[in-house]
């Protein structure tokens, strides 16, 4: 979230109505209340860690950077009592802070309380902070430096009075007295009485800081915690353009162990380290079988995810490649899209105008069962390129959890030939010529394919080009025919033999052959005269 997504749910909680807001980082994941308090003691943490002041204003409150609002210029000081127009305060430069060490829980660490520490060129003394705010290692960076300028700038104050003719001022507006260098000023406080006393500090200035980040240690003493991660593989079709099919490999562990590194068992060699645990779940309704190269309005994938948030997107980012699962069938993985994501219950969404059997793996579209596992398709899954030798094997690898785990956990993973198999030809026509032959005809796909609209056909990825199609009467295969272009004549002959006539309908099947894996995924059509 974002400084105005994060007031804005605060202010909500305590019925406070909010205006205008600036949407300043760093983006927090969350904020931990631990006891009764007020709105404002309640964002105080949002506001210093994003350097924003608040302002009442008549449509609610407003947030905003002092620094990014021209300042107010002031000329009209009067007297408050017998003291001088402007009384001004400046620290002691010897107790400038020059450090600050910021405390706050990771969210990439499971939680974990966690530290980042900022300091000036400078130097100077040493200030400490914690946080409830839950940050990602980027994000305690950000306010770690934001509190440094903020801490390190020599703070000056100024006391001054106005006439009651300056009611327009509040606090939290940013003001320049004249006479007085090195402002602007922020106004922290007015007390009315028989003129407007005045508390104003300086804005401070833009400050470099060095930073460096603190990893979070265990307490001297305690055993370590062991993470079991939750292990899941699935065998993909490869990308459009590339000849090798996927491995997809998910952990989710809670805490994460800060790495797992997966291992080939057999040989020991290395596949590949998974940084950020990734979001799992199971379907909590069966999904049930759906359509190719159209939008699934019938539908819904019903997803309950040990971790991690869904979201929808419009309909050009899901085309695009946007919001994608791999969900496991009985005969493998589907790729599905989704563009509506709905939070029906904690971590549970139901997921709807679905794309079916994305990126070649509509032969796996035959639907999954309630608990069938679920893999959110980002950046947090390892990805590798299956080895020709493993196609058709069931591989055992080991996943070893961080850098304390010597021992490693066995895992299998099936990778059977339903990613590299020739795609299911479409378009499928059978038509009775005069002389009785039937005309069988169809479009062949390809892997390579990257939907490019520059190329007339799709580049072959099978060669020698060659195509089977099976002839049923009922369930049985009453004739096999071999093709060398994507065009088989059933002879008249051939139909009497197989039917003793010409039969009045039959079904069939046509299968591109790969030279290596054999006939590919079968697409079915039927005949009617």
């Amino acid at each position: 979230l974002a400084s105005d997504e994060l007031v804005a749910a605060i202010a909500a909680d305590y019925g406070v109505e909010v205006g205008d807001a600036d949407a300043a980082g760093p983006l927090t994941t969350g904020l931990t209340v631990e006891a009764v308090t007020t709105a404002r003691d309640a964002m105080a943490p949002v506001l210093a860690i994003a350097g924003l002041g608040v302002r009442d204003a008549p449509e609610g409150l407003s947030f905003g950077r002092v620094s990014a609002r021209a300042p107010l210029p002031v000329d009209d000081v009067v007297a408050a009592g017998d003291g001088a127009l402007a009384t001004r305060t400046r620290p002691d430069a010897s107790e400038a802070v020059g450090q600050v060490a910021f405390g706050y829980l990771d969210r990439e660490r499971g939680y974990l309380a966690a530290s980042v520490t900022a300091m000036t060129l400078m130097g100077g003394t040493t200030s400490a902070e914690r946080t409830a705010l839950v940050l990602d290692g980027q994000g305690a960076r950000q306010a770690v430096e934001r509190l440094l300028i903020d801490q390190a700038a020599q703070r000056d104050t100024l006391e001054f009075a106005l006439p009651h003719s300056a009611a327009a001022l509040e606090v939290g507006d940013a003001v320049a007295l004249a006479g007085q260098g090195e402002g602007p000023f922020e106004v922290t406080a007015i007390r009315d009485g028989e003129v407007r006393r005045i508390s104003a500090r300086a804005i401070p200035p833009v400050l470099e800081a060095a930073i460096v980040a603190d990893v979070p240690r265990a307490a001297p003493g305690a055993a370590p915690v062991r993470a079991l991660p939750l292990v899941v593989a699935a065998h993909l079709p490869a990308e459009p353009g590339q000849a090798t099919s996927r491995l997809l490999i998910a952990a989710s562990a809670s805490p994460w162990p800060g790495r797992v590194v997966v291992n080939d068992e057999a040989t020991g060699a290395g596949i590949g380290r998974i940084d950020r645990s990734a979001a799992i779940g199971e379907l909590l309704e069966p999904l049930l079988p759906g359509w190719l190269s159209l939008w699934d309005m019938a539908n819904t994938a019903t997803v309950v995810l040990r971790s991690g948030h869904l979201a929808s997107a419009n309909d050009s980012a899901v085309l695009a490649g946007s919001n994608r699962i791999a969900v496991e069938t009985d005969v493998g993985w589907e790729i599905v899209g989704y563009a509506s994501a709905e939070l029906i219950a904690p971590q549970t969404y139901r997921l709807s105008r679905l794309l079916r059997g994305q990126t070649g793996t509509d032969f796996a579209m035959t639907g999954a069962a309630a608990g069938a596992r679920v893999i959110v398709l980002d950046t947090r899954p390892l990805v590798a390129k299956v080895p020709a030798a493993w196609l058709g094997e069931t591989v055992p690898l080991r996943a070893y959890a961080g850098a304390a785990d010597g021992e490693g956990t066995v895992f299998e993973t099936e990778l059977g030939l339903g990613p590299v198999l020739p795609l299911a030809p479409v378009h499928l026509r059978a038509l009775r010529d005069a002389g009785g032959d039937v005309a069988l005809s169809w479009v062949r796909r390809s892997r390579f394919d990257t939907d490019s609209w520059s190329t007339a056909e799709a580049p072959h990825d099978n060669l020698p080009e060659a195509y089977r199609v099976s002839i049923f009467d009922g369930s049985d295969v009453v004739r096999v025919l071999d093709a060398a272009a994507p065009v088989a004549t059933y002879a008249t002959a051939e139909q009497a033999a197989d039917f003793g006539g010409l039969p009045a309908a039959f079904a069939f099947a046509v299968a591109q052959v790969s030279a290596v894996y054999g006939p590919g995924h079968a697409a079915t059509g039927m005949f009617d005269a």
